[in-house]
């Protein structure tokens, strides 16, 4: 799997980035989901043991915006999101959409 630079949920770009300066201090942390920059912050500092750990930090932080963005949207009357199937199929949605947006150099 190819970790992409860029691709979009909900009409929005989420860049994904490889910046030293985020994890300055946070040396022990893979990656980051910034919603308010719309960012995937990847450590290229990480010591990652194979191409599957860093493929599984980037698919963790995805999936940090495909809830996030799906739970705007969850109904309110649902008290268990696995049945709730309004949001399970906006959930499906927009990881297909990510899937099939993503951008490589």
């Amino acid at each position: 799997m190819r970790i992409p630079k860029r691709f979009k949920l909900m009409g929005q770009t989420i860049e994904v980035t490889w910046d030293t300066v985020h994890f300055a201090e946070k040396t022990d942390v893979c990656g980051f989901a910034s919603y308010r920059t719309n960012e995937i912050q990847m450590n290229p500092n990480m010591p990652y043991k194979s191409d599957s750990q860093r493929e599984q930090t980037f698919l963790h932080e995805l999936m940090h915006f495909v809830v996030y963005h799906s739970q705007t949207a969850k109904a309110k009357d649902c008290d268990y999101l696995h049945q709730d199937e309004p949001f399970i199929d906006l959930t499906a949605h927009l990881l297909h959409q990510a899937l099939t947006t993503m951008e490589y150099e």
